[in-house]
Formats: C-alpha cells, structure tokens, sequence
C-alpha cells in the first residue's frame, strides 16, 4: 500500500490496505447460495458493477464503474470490517 502514497498520495482518514484476507461476520440479502457467516476469504482489491461486459466476462478490474478498496473508494483490510463483493472473493 505504501506505493499508493508515494505517487499519488492518499485522503486523510482513509483505510488502506488492497490486498487482504478475512472472515465473513455479514452477508447481504442477494448473497450467492454456499457462502456462510464464518466463511473465510480473499478478495481481490475492487468491486466491480456486476452488470457490465466486463463483469460478465469474469474481468471486473476493467469495469468502468468499479470501485477500489483500500485507495479511496472503500476502506480497506486494516479497518476492523470492510466490504467486499462474493463475485470477487475467493474461499
């Protein structure tokens, strides 16, 4: 993450941390069939829109809207929860 700063540097207050693993304590209503509170995870660094080619190709880090975790958009692994998308997760 430090190279992030160095460039570009990064908002005060913001949670870094793009590449994480971790522990489901929350799903949402529309979470596929299989994944369970307690489940472990990795995910990779950004959600993308689950409606564009891209994402239906399996290649949400082209998607125009996609949004970065841990750089801006979401906080990232060093916060104590962040949110990922089970579409970019991987048990």
């Amino acid at each position: 993450d430090l190279h992030a700063t160095e460039e570009h540097g990064r908002p005060g207050g913001m949670v870094m941390g793009h590449e994480f693993c971790g522990e489901i304590v929350a799903l949402g209503k529309d979470a596929p069939a299989g994944w369970r509170e307690g489940d472990r995870l990795t995910a990779l660094p950004f959600i993308g829109c689950g409606k564009c080619f891209a994402c239906f190709q399996g290649k949400p880090w082209q998607c125009a809207t996609r949004i970065i975790i841990g750089l801006g958009d979401v906080g990232g692994g060093f916060a104590e929860y962040t949110r990922v998308h089970l579409n970019e997760a991987v048990r």
